[in-house]
């Protein structure tokens, strides 16, 4: 949800995180309106679940990529699988299909406009 915004920032929170993104997608909605959060995979990380975090899922899905592994989490919260891009291969054997995981990371760069 839309928490301020000061003209080129805004803050929106995402479950227990807070997120900076530029504001001027979302000129004109109000203070606490659901929006859409878009962020590219490897500004994420994955945390034990009770860490401090966005959101909280379940490991569903590892693809080893060479240089990173591509590790899909499914989660309440989200509409579809939330993608996290790690470095190296030690991520397959640190967070196993299955595991219950926390999902942070900074977004900054990303975007977000009004939930439709």
């Amino acid at each position: 949800r839309l928490d301020r915004g000061d003209g080129r920032h805004a803050v929106v929170t995402l479950g227990m995180a807070q997120i900076e993104v530029p504001s001027p997608p979302l000129e004109g909605a109000s203070l606490s309106a659901p929006v859409d959060l878009f962020g590219r995979p490897e500004q994420l990380t994955i945390i034990a679940a009770g860490g401090r975090c966005a959101v909280k899922g379940t490991v569903v899905a590892q693809i080893y990529q060479g240089g990173h592994v591509d590790i899909y989490v499914e989660c309440a919260e989200a509409p579809n699988r939330v993608l996290v891009r790690l470095p190296g291969q030690e991520a397959m054997t640190s967070w196993p299909i299955g595991e219950q995981v926390g999902i942070a990371g900074s977004v900054g760069q990303g975007v977000a406009r009004p939930a439709p």
